[in-house]
């Protein structure tokens, strides 16, 4: 099955449909995915799917599929520390096995701008391939500087898969079943960050099974079919993209390090508070007043702050994910520190 999409006609009338395309009022969603607003009940009366039934099953049980490994990979190095240590050695450099995956997931912001530009389907298949190919590194690690290096690839590619998850969920699901298959996301999120102790080699037979479904049954959706791709990349903000990376892993580094391998008043700690808060003043500034981007194309939606709603959901998801993955890597990691301390009898 090839997908198509609609292609808007130039004279202002309604989209030409060509066969098996979906409505191109949801399949075509630039303006929801760069920030600002359509009409709710025209959403709410279209059909936003070319695919049902045992189709559709399949295609969303491949979403869910990707959302479970990415929630696996988040959280799997904390139960299988004791492995690697025995496997690798280098205890100093355990922490940054969790720091790089984390320092990947810093691009699912870009991402979420990227898949309101590009093909949805493309840059997902793209996301998943990467994640793959970074899992299957770790697998083969023979090292440890490896093994981080292959969890960094899995982390951007992990962020891109689930940021595609729910791009895909919004623009195919109307406003009566996405709380249901959002809520499905979530559960499937739950289930992998809890399952152990397994890892890496484990999600190449689970993306390999959905290779078809990826090509075949996903639907192709294009944000902007008239652009070119040129156009397309002049319409993502890459450089608040790189100033918020780069300010995100100076953030990382000094939290997870600060006063544990380098102490508070160290050179290296002030350094990098400073350069972070420079790229912060930076990258507020650049959203004011980027030069080169519209408005509603810069990385983050400043409009955003001015609705107290919006500021405090954020600010929620921030804290409680917090809360939920600060537990993780602390009791395995006794354990680990325990068996390589104590001598068994």
């Amino acid at each position: 099955m090839s997908p198509d999409t609609t292609s808007p006609d130039p004279n202002g009338s309604h989209p030409e449909k060509h066969a098996g395309a979906v409505d191109s009022g949801s399949q075509s969603p630039p303006e929801n995915l760069n920030g600002s607003t359509n009409d709710a009940s025209s959403v709410e009366k279209t059909n936003p799917r070319n695919i049902h039934g045992w189709k559709w099953a399949v295609a969303y049980s491949a979403m869910l599929s990707t959302t479970f490994l990415f929630a696996l990979d988040n959280t799997i190095v904390a139960n299988i520390q004791p492995a690697i240590i025995n496997d690798f050695g280098h205890l100093e450099l355990l922490s940054w096995i969790g720091t790089g995956f984390a320092l990947g997931t810093m691009f699912i912001l870009l991402w979420g701008k990227v898949y309101g530009v590009f093909n949805i389907k493309w840059v997902y298949i793209f996301n998943i391939f990467l994640f793959e190919a970074g899992s299957a590194l770790c697998g083969a690690a023979p090292n440890m500087e490896t093994l981080i290096i292959g969890r960094v690839i899995s982390g951007v590619g992990g962020s891109g898969m689930y940021s595609g998850t729910l791009t895909y969920v919004s623009v195919l699901s109307n406003e009566q079943e996405k709380p249901a298959y959002l809520a499905g996301s979530t559960v499937i999120w739950g289930v992998g960050s809890v399952l152990g102790p397994v890892g890496f080699y484990v999600s190449l037979p689970v993306g390999a099974a959905f290779i078809p479904v990826y090509f075949l049954l996903f639907p192709s959706v294009d944000p902007h079919p008239t652009k070119t791709l040129a156009e397309k990349f002049r319409l993502v903000d890459w450089v608040n993209a790189v100033i918020f990376l780069a300010g995100s892993a100076c953030l990382t580094v000094v939290l997870t390090f600060g006063g544990v391998v380098y102490p508070f008043r160290s050179g290296t700690v002030i350094a990098l508070w400073t350069v972070t808060g420079v790229l912060l003043v930076a990258f507020i500034v650049m959203l004011k007043m980027h030069p080169l981007v519209s408005k509603e194309n810069r990385l983050y939606p400043v409009h955003f702050f001015k609705q107290p709603t919006l500021i405090n959901m954020q600010l929620q998801v921030f804290l409680s994910s917090g809360i939920i993955l600060v537990g993780y890597p602390h009791p395995p990691a006794a354990i680990s520190d325990i068996e390589l301390t104590v001598p068994r009898p």
